[in-house]
């Protein structure tokens, strides 16, 4: 019987992390990056591995909107199932939306906070709920979202997982990226940053030609945009009139040159505009 090694469905950055989830190093993960990153898969092999591994994990996914559950996380742990070798033990429903681990009665379940009654309804006929991720943290209003959902779902054991991630959005102010500062002195969360150059580095077939040449041709064209898509980097909101200005001086040669020059004096008369 052939066998899977979970090492080989992830990057190398990540090794670590999951030696750490294994062991409880720490109650909260908090990845977060640009897109083709693979973050959302590594963080659906943990959760299969954490249901199998720990019989009384159940799982609860959560996403801000719950329309958006089936084609997103909920495809996205059923491939780390198939890719983990465990399909045989592992039933998939619809109506409600869960995965069940056969062998004990573990259940994956999936939630969207638009509907708050079902996150407080949420009950597990063995264990609790011991592993929760927010996919797409920043479309939540605030942390206080985040903290209602924990407050319903944080019950009845000693251990606990959290998984954070998402794409940052650009600018400094936002919530989310606030709130990865604060994470990144805390004690109880690991943090980490990925991008799509972690993954060529070990594993480009995993995202393929036209993906890493459209990123290729998006540096080349547009580096600031680049580094908030493809790199996770907050750069700003773009606001700036000119947002490729180059503080340097001006030469002579340069202004021999010029085509067209008009003269004129500014007097500051205010308020005369």
């Amino acid at each position: 019987m052939s066998k899977t090694s979970a090492a080989d469905l992830y990057i190398p950055k990540f090794h670590p992390i999951l030696g750490d989830v294994m062991c409880h190093g720490h109650q909260n993960c908090w990845l977060y990056g640009g897109r083709g990153s693979t973050k959302s898969s590594f963080i659906s092999l943990c959760l299969v591995l954490l249901t199998v591994a720990n019989p009384e994990c159940n799982v609860v996914v959560v996403r801000r909107f719950g329309n958006t559950l089936r084609d997103s996380v909920y495809t996205q742990v059923l491939w780390a199932i198939d890719a983990l070798g465990l399909s045989a033990y592992f039933r998939a429903k619809v109506s409600p939306l869960e995965i069940v681990y056969v062998p004990t009665g573990q259940r994956i379940g999936f939630r969207g906070c638009d509907d708050p009654i079902k996150l407080k309804s949420t009950k597990f006929a063995r264990g609790y709920c011991a592993a929760i991720w927010f996919e797409e943290l920043d479309q939540h209003a605030g942390i206080e979202d985040v903290r209602s959902v924990l407050n319903s779902l944080r019950r009845g054991g000693d251990r606990f997982w959290v998984f954070f991630s998402f794409n940052p959005p650009k600018t400094a102010m936002s919530w989310v990226n606030r709130e990865t500062l604060e994470r990144r002195q805390r004690e109880d969360t690991l943090v980490c940053r990925s991008s799509y150059l972690d993954v060529i580095g070990s594993h480009p077939e995993w995202l393929g030609g036209p993906f890493i040449e459209k990123a290729e041709y998006l540096r080349e064209a547009n580096e600031v945009a680049w580094r908030w898509e493809f790199l996770g980097e907050v750069v700003g909101t773009g606001g700036n009139v000119f947002s490729n200005v180059v503080e340097r001086e001006v030469t002579d040669e340069e202004i021999r040159c010029f085509e067209r020059i008009k003269n004129g004096l500014d007097w500051g008369w205010w308020p005369d505009p």
